[in-house]
């Protein structure tokens, strides 16, 4: 694993107050990255989401790891946009980010859900129930150790659900890039 100074602040290396500040950074990468359409440019993963929708009524995306919740508030209001006007994003961490995300309710209204409590993704069916809801992870999972990846990816297929993984990988120079 690369490890950069950015990462001892959402690690719990540092005060919860750093910990919320990078998340919000994030966030603001991620609404420009969207505001620039250069987050799934061609449509391909909107499409996909979107078919998934297609015969629900009410249909959640579950953000594992959300941080300040940006990534997750985006894509929502792309897939509402797109044609999914009932989509909503239950935002869950296992530090949860409750300020930023009773912002961002405050901003999107019912579109935004979220846990207050800690929950933890690699027992997530038990903890928003046996429904398949999507799940999305944004610059997260490279945080988790590798027997914590496999053990998120058994959970979302024991509860039949999928997940996308937006995350980073590390080029030649030891630097991060979203990949």
């Amino acid at each position: 694993r690369v490890v950069t100074w950015f990462e001892f602040l959402t690690d719990g290396f540092a005060p919860d107050s750093m910990a919320s500040a990078a998340q919000e950074v994030l966030s603001n990468i991620w609404a420009d990255a969207f505001t620039k359409n250069t987050v799934d440019a061609s449509g391909q993963v909107e499409a996909k989401l979107l078919e998934l929708m297609t015969n629900a009524s009410v249909w959640s995306i579950v953000e594992i790891a959300a941080g300040a919740g940006g990534a997750a508030a985006a894509w929502n209001s792309r897939l509402r946009a797109g044609g999914a006007p009932s989509a909503t994003v239950l935002l869950t961490d296992l530090q949860p980010n409750v300020q930023a995300w009773r912002a961002l309710r405050e901003e999107h209204g019912d579109a935004i859900k979220f846990v207050e409590a800690s929950v933890d993704a690699t027992t997530l069916a038990t903890t928003i129930g046996p429904r398949p809801m999507p799940r999305m992870i944004h610059l997260a999972l490279h945080h988790f150790p590798p027997g914590t990846v496999r053990a998120v990816f058994a959970d979302v297929l024991r509860s039949g659900a999928s997940i996308i993984v937006a995350d980073l990988a590390p080029n030649a120079g030891g630097l991060h890039s979203v990949a």
